[in-house]
């Protein structure tokens, strides 16, 4: 999902009417699980070791939790 995408949502929640107490749930093209949205981020930051500070091992074991 592209970020400009949910930014749009977002604004359009907060800015709006009624949005009160509503819940939006944002997909995709792809329905992916925990586990492979880690793989992505994995690979997308290969070499670095770590994802804002948090290790990938942790993160790892965080997402799949």
């Amino acid at each position: 999902m592209d970020a400009d995408d949910i930014a749009d949502v977002a604004v359009a929640a907060l800015t709006r009417d009624g949005h009160a107490e509503e819940v939006y749930e944002l997909t995709g093209p792809r329905l992916l699980t925990f586990a492979q949205v880690n793989a992505e981020i994995a690979g997308a930051v290969a070499g670095t070791g770590s994802l804002g500070g948090l290790q990938l091992g942790a993160a790892d074991q965080v997402i799949s939790s």
